[in-house]
């Protein structure tokens, strides 16, 4: 995913710092620009409802280490009220949904 979206970024040659220019390509890869950046998840599931349409998870790995505020910062501040951590056995963290 950040392959193609700098690849998309680049591709705006001068424009690619402007606020316009992000906002489109975010938008292409259904992400958002926080603070004039677009932060990227750990990883992004995409997957088929049982009506055939197609829904995605956005998800960040955060282990001990981690600080609330971080995940704040890299994304919108209304995200912070819709955050769900899941934790997984055998694993040194929990995932966070961030969409």
């Amino acid at each position: 995913m950040k392959k193609r979206l700098y690849h998309d970024l680049a591709k705006l040659g001068k424009d690619r710092n402007s606020a316009d220019g992000k906002h489109a390509v975010a938008e292409k890869h259904g992400l958002q620009v926080v603070r004039g950046r677009i932060p990227v998840p750990d990883v992004r599931i995409e997957y088929e409802t049982r009506d055939g349409e197609r829904a995605r998870v956005d998800l960040e790995l955060a282990t001990g280490h981690y600080r609330g505020r971080n995940l704040v910062e890299k994304y919108s501040p209304d995200c912070a009220s819709t955050l769900t951590p899941t934790t997984f056995p055998n694993s040194e963290g929990f995932w966070i949904s961030v969409n």
